[in-house]
Parts: structure tokens; sequence; C-alpha cells
């Protein structure tokens, strides 16, 4: 079994890793501004320094691995980052998706439902002076 660190000698390593970084976030590639000792929540090892918004980032992601039952399914959690970042890359169809809304779509159903929200309120306010 590893040993577990202390508090302060948890304070120690993470300046030690920080310096063997370059002062730079492995998945950000930013300056550590707020570095985070990460660590594997299942295994408890430590991994390296990330800045606060990367270490937070990485920790939804695997939540939501699990959440979504994709380990349960015998996923592995590096494979499916791997595999999402190929995704990602490929040119995507010439196809607009029929849930996607432009920004004047948006500002549009925004006004709408703004209306009928003033119209709802004025007729509320009608029926109950008579």
């Amino acid at each position: 079994m590893k040993p577990k660190l202390t508090v302060k000698d948890a304070k120690l390593l993470k300046a030690r890793l920080i310096g063997e970084q370059g002062g730079i976030c492995p998945i950000s590639n930013l300056t550590l501004s707020s570095p985070c000792l990460d660590h594997n929540h299942v295994t408890g090892l430590v991994r390296g320094v990330l800045i606060r918004a990367a270490n937070s980032w990485e920790g939804k992601c695997f939540n939501a691995f699990v959440r979504t039952g994709l380990r349960n399914q015998g996923a592995d959690y590096l494979d499916c980052l791997l595999g999402l970042w190929i995704y990602l890359q490929e040119k995507p169809y010439d196809f607009i998706h029929p849930a996607h809304k432009t920004p004047e779509e948006k500002k549009a159903l925004r006004a709408k439902r703004a209306k009928a929200k003033r119209t709802k309120a004025k007729s509320t306010k009608t029926k109950g002076k008579t």
C-alpha cells in the first residue's frame, strides 16, 4: 500500500510538482495561478497539479462518466476521453440539428415568452378587478 501524505507533505509535493511541470497546468496549458494537487478519486494516487478550473472540470467529466452508466457498461474512462477528443475533431456533416437555435431565434423566443408572460399577468390583474 502506498503511503498517505500528511497535509504538510502534500504542500511540499505540490510545490515540487509545480516546478517539475514548469508552472503549467497539463490539462489547460495555462499558468498554475490557482494550483490544486489533483488525485484519482478511485485510487487516491496523486496525478499532478492542475489549475482549480481544470481540476473541477476533470472531476465533473469523471462524475458524468459514472452517472451516465458508461463505467457500468464496461467502458474505460480514459478510452472514452480519447474517443471524445478524436470524435470532436471529425468534420461534421452539412446538416443543422432540428433543436439548434441561432442567436436570432433565441432572441425571438425570449421576446415571445416575455410577451406571453406580460399578457398573462395583465389578464390575471384584470380578472381580479371584476
